[in-house]
């Protein structure tokens, strides 16, 4: 088969939780959110693969309106590049990386824009996998964060999966 893009897939989800955990670990809201998030994957086999989201996130509650308003107030969008390595016969290491935008809509007098490039490794074996990711961002302020964390993926039914994961966040504020 000579076509570059070997195949390509789409997902859609949407959240409904007792309180917002941010990717630094921290807890940001104690109250109910609900949140949506698109995403899409082209792979094109030896040459890699391309993927990326879209997120945003929703108050069910009006208990922060003097700083957000409560629908879309945040905003997150991710595309990177990513390429894997076979590093045993059952074992293959996998990264990408790309740039990270989130943009404070709704967020009332704010004009920040929070970007920096992102980047996620794993290694996809059969037994415990263990990852990372990794985001520094430039701006509005310089920090980065990083998480740690192992995963396993147990296949209950053909459309039915559970993953139970630990994981530690490190973030420089």
């Amino acid at each position: 088969d000579d076509a570059i893009l070997k195949s390509s897939s789409w997902y859609a989800g949407a959240e409904i939780a007792s309180a917002y955990l941010g990717s630094s670990g921290a807890i940001y809201d104690t109250n109910p959110i609900t949140s949506q998030e698109v995403g899409w994957l082209f792979d094109f086999g030896e040459y890699g693969w391309i993927d990326g989201y879209f997120w945003i996130v929703s108050s069910l509650h009006d208990r922060q309106h003097e700083s957000h308003r409560m629908l879309f107030s945040e905003f997150e969008t991710v595309i990177r590049y990513g390429q894997s390595w076979r590093v045993a016969e059952n074992a293959v290491l996998k990264a990408s990386a790309g740039p990270l935008w989130n943009p404070a809509i709704g967020y009332k007098g704010a004009h920040r824009n929070t970007w920096g490039p992102y980047v996620t490794a794993y290694l996809d074996n059969p037994v415990v996998v263990p990852y990372m990711s990794g985001l520094w961002i430039l701006s509005p302020k310089m920090r980065g964060r990083i998480r740690f964390g192992v995963r396993r993926t147990f296949t209950l039914s053909e459309h039915f999966d559970l993953t139970p994961s630990v994981e530690t966040v490190w973030m420089d504020r």
